[in-house]
């Protein structure tokens, strides 16, 4: 599991979204990995850790991308760009 140390830490630290899909693709192949060659890894341990992994990523998705910041944009003058 040491490998996928750092992209997870990258998730988990940082609220740069490019960096964080940088990140995701090499990850969840060295999850896929790490499933298939683990017997300790299997089914309920890494659903859990994908679960966990992926409600970090959808509170980071909310805190950029929300409606809130949609309308204020619109508000802001790109109002054309918006509707």
């Amino acid at each position: 599991m040491k490998i996928i140390e750092k992209p997870v830490h990258t998730i988990e630290t940082t609220n740069d979204l490019s960096k964080i899909v940088i990140c995701v693709a090499p990850l969840l192949k060295s999850l896929k990995n790490i499933y298939e060659i683990s017997n300790f890894y299997k089914e309920a341990r890494i659903v859990s850790f994908i679960d966990r992994l992926l409600k970090t990523l959808v509170a980071k998705i909310k805190k950029q991308v929300n409606f809130t910041c949609a309308i204020q944009s619109g508000i802001k003058g790109q109002l054309e760009e918006y509707q």
